[in-house]
């Protein structure tokens, strides 16, 4: 069964993925035509090979740790930790724990 949307205007509960197993998949929480938000679940080891997006991107660990590695030096994540991301700055992604992300584009105008 596919995860719907968040309403609008209703808070979403995003608890620990131990306390609610049927979200331990990503899934997009909503997209509109300037911004998605996503739940991006990584099990430890999964590597999102480079790539870049023509928004700028926040990334926010929720739970686990990351390698958040550019093409000049990579940047550790844990718990709680938070970064924006210029429009189109390459980079990838490495889960070194089973972890859970929020993910959230702003879609440039037009």
């Amino acid at each position: 069964m596919a995860l719907k949307h968040a309403p609008a205007n209703q808070p979403v509960h995003l608890a620990p993925l131990a306390e609610r197993p049927e979200r331990a998949q990503s899934h997009a929480l909503v997209k509109t035509d300037t911004f998605e938000t996503m739940q991006l679940v990584l099990p430890a080891g999964l590597e999102m090979p480079r790539h870049q997006v023509e928004g700028v991107a926040t990334i926010h660990v929720l739970e686990g740790a990351i390698q958040l590695i550019f093409s000049d030096r990579q940047q550790p994540m844990t718990r709680n930790d938070w970064v924006h991301l210029s429009p189109g700055k390459p980079h990838a992604v490495k889960a070194t724990a089973d972890t859970c992300l929020l993910v959230t584009v702003l879609f440039p105008p037009g």
